[in-house]
């Protein structure tokens, strides 16, 4: 199970990109019948590119655990 899918069918209504979230909020707003605002960028900070934070074990750990995901958003974790 994962936590878009009772393993077999996706369960949710909408899937989006953190990275595209600028286009996609108001979409979410439309499709749960909610009035447009804005979505403000707080707490911005400043990281190393994520890649800096793993070696190669948990780096295929991570992939092995999220591959459902990597595959249906066409990441690649590596």
């Amino acid at each position: 199970f994962d936590w878009y899918s009772d393993g077999e069918e996706v369960i949710v209504d909408h899937i989006a990109k953190l990275e595209e979230m600028g286009t996609q909020w108001p979409v979410i707003l439309e499709k749960a019948g909610l009035p447009r605002i804005d979505l403000p960028h707080i707490n911005k900070s400043s990281r190393s590119e994520y890649r800096e934070y793993y070696d190669t074990e948990t780096r295929n750990l991570v992939a092995k655990r999220f591959e459902k995901t990597l595959d249906l958003f066409k990441y690649t974790f590596n």
